[in-house]
């Protein structure tokens, strides 16, 4: 006989170690704000034992120039997207805050300047909707980070990006770049699943053992040879 499979889950939880779990929020940065809001762990779920956090950086970005010597050339552009961005925590909790620098490079050959200011033609380049990202993360299990992520409301962590984007190679020649960056976060908390207590397998109720197919085979059997005899009686 086998013991049922549930009875036997339940001791061995008994028995065994805490569960572990895990759950995330992510958030970005709102418009106009040095900050970035994050839902705290609530404790009401179990004891947390370590955060993950994780900071992305995207930056998006717009080029046009266009070579303005009238001799000489070719001329070579390069064209170098990049943002660096960072996430703290509170009171500089936990060391150094988290950096990402995304970025991106591309180069266009043009020729001398053709007449024409319309960052095209011969002599210009106009590049738009270049992207570059970047993510990192870290973890911590310092009680003092763990606390300031603890509650039913939301932690305020410090964000800084600045711009480091340009245009190079040519002396001379007119043109410019506009880019934005977005800043965001994702937090996953690690936590203990709060004990459940079961009372001691002396305590349980009677476990019911389930038949082997074996004796599951004698007792169809069996029933197979009342169900004969009964049809013959009432030939």
């Amino acid at each position: 006989m086998r013991i049922l499979p549930i009875a036997a889950a339940l001791l061995a939880a008994q028995a065994g170690a805490a569960l572990a779990a895990t759950t995330s929020h992510e958030a970005t940065q709102q418009t106009g704000s040095s900050f970035l809001e994050l839902q705290q762990f609530n404790p009401d779920l179990g004891q947390l034992t370590q955060l993950t956090l994780m900071l992305t950086g995207t930056v998006t970005g717009n080029f046009a120039a266009e070579a303005t010597r009238a001799r000489g050339g070719p001329y070579v552009f390069t064209f170098t997207l990049k943002s660096a961005f960072s996430l703290g925590l509170p009171d500089n909790a936990g060391g150094a805050p988290l950096t990402v620098t995304p970025s991106w490079v591309e180069t266009r050959t043009v020729g001398l300047y053709d007449g024409t200011l319309d960052f095209g033609g011969t002599s210009g380049a106009t590049l738009a909707g270049r992207q570059a990202s970047a993510d990192k993360e870290q973890s911590y299990t310092d009680p003092v980070v763990l606390e300031l992520f603890t509650g039913t409301g939301a932690v305020s962590l410090p964000v800084l990006s600045q711009d480091l984007s340009s245009i190079s190679g040519v002396a001379s020649y007119r043109g410019g770049f506009d880019t934005s960056r977005v800043t965001s976060a994702k937090v996953t908390y690690t936590y203990d699943l709060p004990e459940v207590f079961l009372p001691p397998p002396d305590m349980l109720p009677p476990m019911q053992p389930v038949p082997e197919p074996t004796t599951w085979a004698l007792m169809f059997a069996g029933l197979g040879m009342v169900a004969w005899l009964a049809r013959r009686r009432t030939a």
